[in-house]
């Protein structure tokens, strides 16, 4: 009795004592809102990243953002790499789970017989469950080879948030290229008008032609709005990337920085470099192998476990010691479905990593393939815009000579401005094309340009 009751007392004292206590953290919704709305570029957490600029007069405090500065902006607000990062630590969690030893079974069964000298049996079995075929070991591979799959989540995170970044400052930038050229096109068809007036006023034209002023200016002033709210959906959208509110970029200086448009790359290259950057296609194999070690833990499923259970009893008087051994007997089931199961899992994993390198492959080249085509639109539009400065030239000397008048000048320069606008709008579909190549490769290209995402970053 003694002896039953100091076991379980221990049992449960132990347990007592290594147990964890539940700890309530519940999310508050207006709460978290209300700290998204007060987030400003400005927050000592963020001003950091930016790049200082130096007044003329000295040093300045104001904040200028370019590209890097804005992706380590979005990589601390943005919530995707908490959350990768939170299933990291459920799969290395995991780890511990599959390492876990079973725990023994305490067992007592006391008795009593009515009437006898001595009616007390009392005794206690403890059940030491024996696993067999290394399964343990095999679970802590299995669970090993998750945490490798779940490990790339951080990286592809990241990538993706830099992708949102860039994107929406091509955007912006040429939203605001666009604004510039609409700018000086406006003051061109100011000038024409006026001239057109003029000429209207002394009976040199009729009225069809200057209507035809109007109608440029009047298209002028249409096209710049149109393009100031492209320039607006850009800032929501960076915005958006930044994991920012609109109204956080109200008065940031965010610097239009100069495309950089390298040579595309050769089909063998894209391909090399997709194949050593993609971090989806590793993250697929890692994932296949996850499954082919589930696949080896259900095939030493098969053999059943053992369970050893010594034990001790106070029989009317007697002490009596036992063994008792138990063993599943497979006669009926041998953990053919899990097995089955198992290699499904790896096969279908198989197939979706040779699914998505040929979708990944297929993008590559079709980016590739729309990079180099929109250089060489952008080529033939700045030959186009060549044409038209040398016209503009031409024409500005003939003026000069008395050769033509004002208007002919005016002309001349609005054809070129238009000329400058096609290069500009295909400067900005090559820049496009560059993001998806890049998306496509999930590198930057060139290879070796600097990356804001560590390891360590926020």
């Amino acid at each position: 009795m003694t002896s039953a009751r100091f076991y379980l007392g221990a049992a449960l004292g132990f347990a007592a004592c290594t147990s964890q206590r539940y700890e309530a953290r519940p999310i508050e919704a207006r709460e978290l809102a209300s700290t998204f709305a007060a987030r400003r570029l400005e927050d000592p957490d963020l001003a950091p990243f930016a790049r200082p600029a130096p007044s003329a007069g000295g040093t300045s405090t104001t904040l200028h953002w370019d590209s890097v500065a804005l992706t380590r902006v979005a990589l601390a607000s943005r919530p995707e790499l908490a959350l990768a990062r939170a299933q990291i630590e459920q799969a290395r969690a995991a780890i511990v789970s599959a390492g876990a030893r079973p725990n023994p079974t305490l067992i007592v069964d006391p008795e009593i017989v009515p009437g006898a000298a001595e009616p007390w049996i009392l005794g206690w079995v403890l059940n030491i469950p024996l696993e067999l075929g290394g399964q343990r070991d095999l679970r802590v591979r299995a669970a090993e080879e998750n945490l490798g799959a779940e490990q790339f989540r951080l990286p592809l995170a990241a990538w993706s948030i830099r992708v949102d970044v860039h994107r929406a400052l091509t955007e912006l930038a040429a939203a605001r290229a666009e604004i510039t050229d609409l700018e000086q096109r406006r003051a061109l068809e100011e000038q024409r008008l006026a001239l057109q007036r003029t000429r209207f006023a002394a009976g040199e034209i009729d009225r069809l032609l200057l209507g035809h002023a109007e109608q440029g200016m009047a298209l002028a002033e249409a096209q710049q709005a149109d393009a100031r709210t492209r320039e607006s959906g850009a800032l929501s959208a960076l915005a958006e990337a930044l994991g920012l509110p609109r109204v956080a970029l109200e008065t940031a200086i965010i610097e239009a920085e100069a495309w950089s448009l390298p040579a595309p790359p050769d089909d063998g290259s894209a391909r090399e470099l997709a194949l050593a950057n993609r971090l989806d296609l590793r993250a697929s194999l890692a994932e296949y192998a996850a499954t082919e070690a589930g696949l080896r833990l259900e095939i030493a499923r098969q053999y059943p476990d053992v369970r050893v259970a010594p034990g001790w009893s106070y029989d009317q008087g007697d002490h009596k010691l036992s063994l008792g051994l138990s063993i599943e007997l497979p006669f009926f089931e041998r953990n053919e479905g899990p097995i089955a199961e198992a290699e499904a899992r790896r096969t279908a994993a198989a197939a979706r990593f040779e699914a998505l390198q040929a979708s990944a492959l297929g993008a590559v080249e079709s980016a590739r393939v729309a990079y180099a085509d929109a250089l060489e639109r952008r080529q033939s539009r700045a030959h186009s815009e060549e044409l038209a400065r040398a016209e503009e030239g031409r024409i500005a000397q003939a003026l000069g000579a008395g050769a033509v008048n004002r208007l002919v000048l005016v002309e001349t320069q609005l054809a070129r401005l238009a000329r400058s606008r096609e290069r500009a709008a295909a400067e900005a579909d090559a820049a496009r094309a560059l993001v998806r190549l890049e998306d496509a490769l999930q590198s930057p290209f060139p290879a070796g340009a600097p990356e804001p995402f560590q390891e360590d970053s926020p």
